[in-house]
């Protein structure tokens, strides 16, 4: 079985990623995928073995990347006398999920612009909103998709009282190009639950939820199917203790699509298959009065 030599990027939560060169890339065929049976019980499909030298840093659970954005979850690992054998699952190239409960900026994030903070918060994203008029000059926090992937993400978002004179926007979105792109969200003006459609620099479509305008607690979803974006929201999610159980949506049933409007300029919306990046996005139309909008998860929906 050829080894292909490379070099690896290795993340862990709540640790700085580490490049790890040399490595040797070994793809298992289908026919002969072997099983391991994890601390937890579950059978995994090992579809790939990456070897480096005996004292590399990777333990179960790391996920590994290459240059190619191609990514790899640790499901055993194996010392030898000379190397260390990480047996690996193959992942999508999806965003990797963060519940911000580390108290620190996860190292397989990239901010835009400083802002965005754990610190003191946990199991929230915070953001001090800057000034801007369009998605395009928000803050944002994001990882990179791939072109001809697609994805489906949701999250939480929670913004202060409403307020007319500050409109916040606290975002999930697609940065297809620097001054266009895909979101959805809150605006905590009134409006609650919106979808925004920025097609150049001062260009832009919105449309409102207005079933559930003047929510200031959401549930949104971002989803790209062969280039096309989907929008998703439930409003008003009731507390109930740190598990939240009971509110979150638990399948398709529980969203509401956020669909373009028939009629209006873009009536299905932007579309792209290349790369995009992907994350949270917070932008104010007003001058700032420093306070923040939070995002509680980032997460796939599966």
């Amino acid at each position: 079985m050829p080894g292909i030599r490379t070099s690896i990027t290795r993340t862990r939560y709540g640790s700085s990623n580490l490049a790890i060169a040399p490595v040797f890339l070994y793809l298992i065929p289908v026919a002969t995928l072997a099983r391991v049976v994890t601390l937890l019980g579950r059978e995994e499909n090992v579809t790939s073995i990456i070897t480096a030298r005996r004292t590399a840093d990777i333990v179960k659970d790391d996920i590994l990347l290459d240059a190619s954005s191609r990514r790899w979850l640790v499901v055993q690992v194996r010392r030898e006398p000379s190397s260390l054998e990480a047996r690996c699952v193959e992942i999508p190239a999806y965003l990797i999920p963060d519940e911000f409960e580390n108290q620190s900026i996860e190292a397989f994030w990239t901010a835009s612009a400083s802002g965005f903070s754990e610190s003191g918060l946990p199991g929230m994203m915070s953001l001090a909103p800057p000034q801007a008029s369009f998605p395009a000059s928000a803050k944002y926090l994001y990882q990179t998709i791939p072109a001809n992937t697609d994805f489906d993400i949701w999250a939480r978002i929670v913004t202060p009282d409403l307020s007319a004179a500050q409109a916040k926007h606290a975002l999930i979105g697609a940065r297809i190009t620097s001054n266009t792109g895909v979101y959805v969200g809150l605006r905590n003006d009134g409006d609650g639950v919106l979808r925004l459609d920025q097609t150049g620099g001062s260009a832009m479509d919105e449309w409102i939820a207005s079933s559930n305008s003047s929510t200031s607690d959401a549930f949104v979803r971002l989803k790209r199917v062969q280039g096309a974006f989907h929008t998703y929201f439930k409003a008003n999610p009731v507390f109930s203790g740190p598990a939240l159980q009971g509110i979150e949506p638990q399948s398709d049933e529980d969203w509401t699509e956020l669909v373009p409007a028939v009629g209006a300029a873009l009536a299905a919306g932007l579309a792209s298959i290349g790369a995009v990046d992907v994350g949270l996005f917070g932008y104010e139309n007003a001058t700032p009065d420093g306070g923040s909008v939070r995002w509680l998860f980032v997460r796939n929906w599966e």
